[in-house]
């Protein structure tokens, strides 16, 4: 009797760290969506919305200060900014990606004491083939 060959497919993840020279340099790689991301997205512009609604709220029943009111507005269009910047960091991954045959992987990229890179990576058969980076 001959022995049984298991094969195991690598996952995106372990397919892309293979391409790379210098795999303990990524500190974090996982897998998303463009669902999760946007989902993601959504819940943290909503929560500094309803933190914001709520300085705003103590301040008016305490002490109404003007300057405060304006750095809440400060805070509310920087935050609509960004929010409205990973949309289209997102909807830019939508255009390059097939969800029937690529990954989109999210990595943190650090080696040694050089510069350290943040973004994403599409994968299509092990090979990346459109990257993102956020900084």
């Amino acid at each position: 009797m001959t022995g049984c060959l298991r094969t195991r497919t690598a996952s995106p993840r372990e397919q892309f760290l293979q391409t790379v020279s210098d795999r303990a340099a990524y500190a974090k790689v996982y897998e998303v969506s463009p669902e999760s991301l946007r989902e993601q997205e959504e819940r943290l512009f909503s929560l500094v919305k309803r933190i914001v609604q709520n300085v705003r709220e103590v301040n008016r029943t305490t002490t109404n200060n003007p300057s405060l009111d304006q750095g809440l507005i400060r805070i509310e269009r920087k935050t609509e900014g960004l929010y409205q910047e990973r949309l289209k960091l997102i909807e830019s991954l939508e255009q390059h990606y097939n969800q029937k045959t690529d990954a989109i992987l999210f990595f943190h990229f650090w080696p040694n004491d050089e510069k350290q890179q943040v973004g994403y990576v599409i994968i299509r058969s092990g090979v990346p083939i459109y990257t993102e980076l956020l900084w």
